[in-house]
């Protein structure tokens, strides 16, 4: 969510959202405008600017989500097809396509969203050697992906969700509005379903029409089922019966079919009711909504009939952003990240934080076991100029079995969290035992960092991992995580318990916050 142009008159709880395919862009990785900082245990390994139309860096690159896929391909296919006569790119050797090495090949590639730049891809497969593949002319806004794959007579297609909002309709004109057969003059709004099965020329086969318009959007587990975010604040008169979840049948890409709408509660806080975020279980039979002003948990044992198991406040939250399940022993908890303000600039850091609650057993009574932020305390731009007075906790990524995060915080760079110390933590007046529940393994951020999101495809035995990160204003990072044993290579963060959350995080008005000569900050 990204809402800088955002006025708000209430108060804000704590401190502070049939065209031919387009040719390859061989663009080198451009060097740093600045080393950073950061702790030692992350290196940054290359910066690729997100290409506009012209095949130029437009500046402001508009970079926001990032997933990964795989495509395996018979060794003489790709090299046929996809090198096109240039020299062998990121750690694919010459022998790999000559016949003795392998009978296959597979690579990976990162999809990068942008915020009305189009859908960039990158081939990651060697992440020191980073590559730019194509850019697909979809200027969406904001470029939320969730990638799903089908067999479909015997073959594999992969394809990705690709969102636009309301607010930024797509024209028809566009190689995307074309490719699902748009009048040219159309104004497309809901969530495209595009084939990336080639990655080199991408292909929009379908799209969801969302009148409310399509924030995020995320896919059942079974590929079959599309559940849809529209964010929309209280000032969007486009509804159909009020708040809600617009879910929709995708069995058929090429046909999408809407099934209905879950109405959600009217809550009178933070800048609307409307679902920001939804994340599955593993197994698809639950769903959790980051509601923009509350926490909702879904019965999706049947994708096709949700159900609503509870919904909650935490007047500690301003702006439910994402609410993410992770099993960390026997104990199912909910990890929430605060979008303060929807990211308006504010002038200093941090802003909005991670909060925990536990869902274990029966999930209609969440129970909050506490609440961590950054430990960088510094004041920003005092002229509430992007991206230097945005630093507030966004998209993460949980990976249950390391029992890390990795998070983006705008300007506050990216991040790897610690969370095993949750498997230890009580409830009450047993909230913290043993050592800190979370604790920051690592960082990095530049003058001009503008992190909307950063993921990793995958962690080594020793815990080590490559990063990358989309960012509003530099494009795609790489960046190199070590593992360390050593604690003095880690600024820890911040924990607090549910109850010393409630007394810091007390409402603060707009007024105060964009007050020139005022500013606030989340930790005492």
């Amino acid at each position: 969510m990204k809402l800088r142009a955002l006025v708000l008159a209430g108060s804000l709880t704590g401190v502070l959202a049939a065209a031919p395919a387009p040719t390859p862009v061989d663009l080198a990785p451009t060097a740093a405008a600045d080393e950073g900082v950061g702790s030692d245990n992350v290196r940054h390994v290359a910066n690729l600017p997100h290409v506009n139309a012209q095949g130029e860096d437009p500046g402001a690159d508009g970079g926001s989500d990032i997933e990964f896929f795989t495509i395996s391909y018979e060794r003489n296919d790709y090299a046929d097809r996809f090198l096109r006569g240039r020299s062998t790119p990121g750690g694919l050797k010459q022998q790999d396509l000559n016949g003795d090495v392998a009978d296959g090949i597979q690579r990976r590639y990162a999809l990068a969203g942008t915020v009305g730049n189009g859908m960039h891809i990158y081939d990651i497969t060697s992440p020191e050697d980073t590559f730019r593949v194509t850019r697909y002319d979809c200027p969406a806004n904001q470029g939320d992906s969730q990638i799903f794959t089908r067999d479909e007579d015997g073959v594999t297609r992969t394809y990705a969700t690709y969102t636009t909002e309301d607010t930024r309709p797509v024209s028809g004109d566009t190689v995307c509005g074309q490719d699902v057969g748009a009048e040219p003059s159309a104004k497309l709004i809901g969530t495209f379903i595009v084939d990336i099965s080639d990655p080199y020329a991408p292909r929009a086969v379908g799209f969801i029409k969302v009148p409310e318009g399509s924030h995020n959007g995320t896919v059942h587990p079974s590929g079959e089922y599309f559940y849809n975010s529209n964010s929309s604040l209280y000032n969007n008169t486009v509804r159909d019966g009020g708040p809600g979840i617009e879910y929709y049948d995708i069995s058929d890409v090429t046909a999408p079919v809407r099934l209905g709408r879950l109405p959600l509660k009217p809550i009178p806080a933070s800048l609307g009711t409307e679902s920001h975020d939804i994340t599955f279980n593993a197994d698809g039979t639950r769903a959790y909504s980051a509601a923009l002003s509350q926490g909702v948990i879904l019965d999706t044992s049947n994708p096709a009939k949700p159900s609503i198991i509870t919904q909650w406040v935490d007047p500690t939250i301003q702006v439910w952003h994402q609410a993410d399940p992770i099993q960390v022993g026997d104990r199912t908890l909910l990890v929430v990240e605060d979008e303060v303000a929807g990211a308006l600039p504010t002038g200093q850091c941090p802003n909005g934080g991670v909060h925990v609650f536990d869902v274990t057993g029966d999930p209609a009574v969440p129970e909050k076991i506490g609440y961590w932020n950054i430990d960088e305390v510094r004041v920003m731009a005092a002229d509430g100029s992007p991206p230097a007075s945005t630093c507030t906790a966004h998209v993460f990524r949980l990976y249950p079995e390391q029992g890390i995060m990795t998070i983006a915080y705008y300007n506050g760079g990216v991040r790897v969290v610690d969370l095993a110390g949750l498997a230890g933590i009580g409830l009450g007046e047993d909230a913290v035992t043993g050592d800190d529940p979370m604790v920051q393994l690592g960082y990095h951020r530049f003058a001009d960092s503008d992190a909307w999101s950063v993921k990793t495809p995958e962690i080594a035995e020793d815990g080590s991992f490559y990063m990358f990160s989309n960012d509003l204003e530099r494009g795609l990072d790489v960046y190199h995580f070590t593992a360390e044993e050593d604690a003095e290579a880690r600024t820890h963060g911040r924990w607090m318990s549910a109850a010393e959350a409630a007394a810091v995080l007390t409402p603060v008005s707009a007024a105060q916050l964009q007050a020139a000569d005022g500013f606030s900050c989340l930790l005492p």
